[in-house]
């Protein structure tokens, strides 16, 4: 790389950063791991360490030199640089990385449970674990429940709380959206969880969505879900 020079690194990291946000929605973060590769041969070429923070600190305003300045951090272990730059700019993800390589385990399942609440689905089960191993899950598990309005994608909140296994904040989701446009969708997906320990309840719940439908359904659509929804009712017996 004989054209690159810590005078015109930050514009060509720059560059890099913008091009990897406009495709990596289409090629699941390839673009970012080989950029992430690029970056470390870039600093590795120029081979001046303080030069390169020197430059990266003058820029700190740019959210994206300032991740990279994190890594930076990270690759040279200044944990205490990089938690602070991520805590000014809630960085999650690097946050993540931070308390999982200082074995800050209270911290990390913080930072978990935040990123839980905003989505991240597939950190419930290292979540859990972690929690569990320091006996706190009961704690956390009651926190992320009654957190669960932050998530205000409810198919978001389902999934969670059915991870969980809080069958009750579940139900209680289902009964409020049972006239919603979720309402389809939610008792699609979890009526077998839901019935098999709030039954009459859920049965009280098909009942009012059933007649509202019959009373406002105009379109195919509409008679589809009717029909389904009658094949299930049917089938929990005791009902007219």
């Amino acid at each position: 790389m004989p054209l690159v020079t810590i005078q015109n690194m930050v514009p060509i990291l720059d560059q890099l950063n913008q091009y990897a946000h406009e495709v990596d929605s289409r090629d699941y973060g390839y673009v970012s791991k080989h950029n992430l590769a690029f970056k470390r041969h870039l600093w590795h070429h120029l081979n001046t360490p303080k030069a390169i923070i020197h430059e990266l600190d003058a820029h700190l305003d740019n959210k994206d030199i300032r991740r990279d300045r994190v890594m930076v951090a990270l690759d040279g272990n200044d944990y205490a640089t990089a938690e602070k730059l991520s805590l000014e700019s809630n960085f999650l993800p690097e946050l993540t990385q931070i308390y999982e390589r200082t074995h800050q385990d209270d911290k990390l399942i913080d930072v978990l449970k935040q990123r839980v609440l905003k989505g991240n689905l597939k950190l419930t089960k290292q979540l859990k674990e972690l929690s569990e191993h320091h006996h706190r899950w009961a704690s956390d598990r009651d926190d992320l429940s009654n957190q669960i309005s932050e998530t205000t994608d409810v198919m978001t909140a389902a999934k969670l709380l059915s991870n969980l296994k809080n069958t009750a904040a579940l139900r209680d989701l289902l009964h409020e959206n049972r006239d919603t446009t979720m309402t389809t969708y939610l008792f699609q997906n979890y009526t077998d969880e839901v019935y098999a320990a709030f039954p009459e309840q859920l049965k009280a719940d098909y009942h009012e969505i059933l007649l509202t439908m019959a009373e406002t359904s105009g379109n195919r659509k509409d008679y589809d879900a009717i029909g389904w929804m009658l094949f299930r009712y049917q089938e929990f017996g005791d009902v007219a």
